[in-house]
């Protein structure tokens, strides 16, 4: 193996510790410095979110299939590997299986030989008591892994631990930088984790929710409500946060909510895609949510939202009665038209504003500024 050439893979994995794009060009540079075909990193028990975690672009779709199929149940690798990695630094193939018994193992034959994958490694090293690991991956072109390859590795355990700690100071500075900005806004934010627990808020959140209990609390670390049908869609809202922040598909889009409350307007979650949550389990934090208090906005004149968003009068007075979180049926009642006029109105209004649910028009008309 190079020297030099691992070294300035090492360094760009540490250039990806700030940098969390260049993760995969890092991974991909320590896989050829091993004379591997595709490397990652991952915590112990990733299961099926390792796909989200930092891969070369070879490991991508292996991972991809990995997940899909649950490939990570009763793995061997993983089920021997785990607990020889307290006792070693770098676990080859060959002390986790015997040739014979290689033979019939269903994950070995029918998910890495299928792949081209015969070789495997792994540098173990922790992380805040964490266990971690990068497995190294080679094809059957390239062979298998030797003791003398493990002894090149072994000193790499210290400087992967120093990057995952690197990397999870980078992204708190980034995440802490993100709720004071919409701080600075004036706009409530929440950080949360991949339990759906709130990990942090910032100034205009701590001061907001203290007047939306028992509408929108915060109730064993959660976001919670006291109305039962509210608080469920509360919980699938953040389990929607969480998966958009995780995927790697632009076209999977942050979930909106609106919570009515007992007296005045609702209030409107927002998740919010922030690119450096996006990659990995790096950082406790994986989503943002942004909290609308539309009680704090003064009511849209129709004229104003019929100019802004290109709407027919009669069209504007449906968006400021719907403001009020009322029921379609009342709205209509109000508004003195059938209901089955107010929702041809209100598809037609849909359609001008490029929404689809009543939820995403009521955020829309949020972010109109006043006058």
């Amino acid at each position: 193996m190079d020297r030099d050439r691992i070294k300035k893979a090492l360094e760009g994995c540490y250039d990806a510790s700030i940098d969390p794009e260049l993760w995969p060009g890092a991974m991909h540079e320590i896989a050829l410095a091993f004379g591997a075909a595709a490397s990652m990193i991952f915590p112990k028990d990733v299961n099926e979110a390792a796909a989200t975690m930092p891969a070369s672009p070879e490991y991508i779709p292996f991972l991809e299939e990995y997940v899909k199929e649950g490939w990570y149940a009763n793995h061997y690798r993983a089920e021997r590997g785990w607990p020889l990695m307290r006792q070693k630094r770098v676990v080859l193939e060959h002390d986790l299986a015997t040739d014979e018994e290689r033979r019939k193992l269903p994950h070995y034959n029918d998910l890495y030989l299928r792949w081209g994958y015969s070789g495997f490694a792994a540098i173990a090293f922790y992380v805040e008591g964490e266990p971690w690991c990068v497995p190294l991956l080679r094809s059957t072109r390239q062979g298998f892994f030797s003791p003398e390859d493990a002894k090149q590795m072994e000193g790499l355990s210290e400087h992967f631990s120093r990057m995952m700690r690197l990397s999870r100071f980078a992204e708190a500075a980034r995440t802490n930088s993100a709720l004071e900005t919409f701080a600075a806004q004036a706009k409530a934010a929440v950080l949360l984790g991949r339990n759906k627990k709130v990990l942090e808020l910032n100034r205009s959140a701590e001061a907001l929710l203290p007047r939306c209990a028992p509408d929108l609390v915060i109730r064993g670390g959660m976001l919670r409500a006291a109305e039962p049908r509210i608080d469920q869609r509360l919980l699938s809202f953040a389990d929607a946060c969480l998966a958009a922040s995780s995927s790697r598909s632009p076209l999977v889009q942050p979930p909106l909510m609106h919570v009515p409350r007992r007296t005045g307007r609702p209030l409107m979650l927002e998740g919010v895609s922030l690119p450096f949550m996006a990659p990995t389990m790096l950082s406790q934090a994986v989503a943002l949510v942004v909290i609308h208090d539309l009680e704090a906005r003064p009511r849209l004149q129709v004229d104003r939202i019929s100019n802004l968003l290109g709407l027919t009068e009669a069209e504007a007075r449906l968006c400021e009665a719907l403001m009020t979180e009322a029921p379609l049926r009342e709205v209509a009642d109000q508004l003195g038209i059938t209901i089955g006029t107010a929702r041809q109105r209100l598809k037609s209004v849909f359609h001008k504003t490029d929404t689809h649910r009543q939820s995403e028009l009521l955020l829309l008309l949020s972010k109109i500024p006043q006058k």
